[in-house]
């Protein structure tokens, strides 16, 4: 990890010094700040805390299911309906995860290229890559700005329906 980083770092800086030579112009923006601090983040974070709080709820509801069955089958019926709900709000929790990633993902992309093309630079290097640099050409402020001023809402997923057809039949 430490080679990769040593790797990345210096790629970094030759990218800066030859930049540099040719009057190229170069931005830094950090990463980690912009996602940690833009108002898309929490709203993401916000909306998976809910998420999780409604399944904390029907896991709850399984495991009293379980606990007040009555006999061996009733205990077995109840188990098997609970990991059934786990395995499916496992999957729902990943998907939500997921769509909440590339939403703020792409969002990022998009920040970035606009201060990119507003800012008139040729390339934007994440903090992270660069051994030093000038805070002049920081422009984490811009690009979270930019990131906030986009109108990113999450909405849950809907469940796939299930198919009307038998296995057996072919779809026309």
């Amino acid at each position: 990890m430490k080679s990769f980083t040593l790797r990345l770092a210096l790629l970094a800086a030759l990218a800066l010094v030859a930049f540099g030579c040719t009057g190229k112009r170069v931005a830094i923006v950090n990463t980690d700040m912009v996602y940690k601090e833009s108002v898309a983040s929490e709203k993401g974070t916000d909306y998976l805390r809910s998420i999780s709080a409604d399944m904390q709820k029907t896991y709850e509801a399984a495991a009293a299911k379980v606990e007040n069955a009555k006999g061996k089958k009733g205990k077995e019926a109840a188990q098997a309906e609970m990991q059934a709900a786990l395995v499916e709000m496992q999957q729902r929790l990943n998907a939500e995860q997921q769509q909440v990633v590339t939403a703020l993902t792409d969002a990022y992309k998009t920040a970035m290229e606009n201060c990119r093309v507003k800012g008139k630079f040729d390339v934007i290097i994440p903090s992270e890559a660069a051994l030093a640099h000038d805070p002049q050409i920081d422009i984490t402020k811009q690009v979270l700005d930019e990131m906030n001023a986009m109108p990113i809402e999450f909405t849950p997923i809907k469940p796939e329906a299930p198919a009307d057809q038998p296995a057996d039949q072919p779809a026309q």
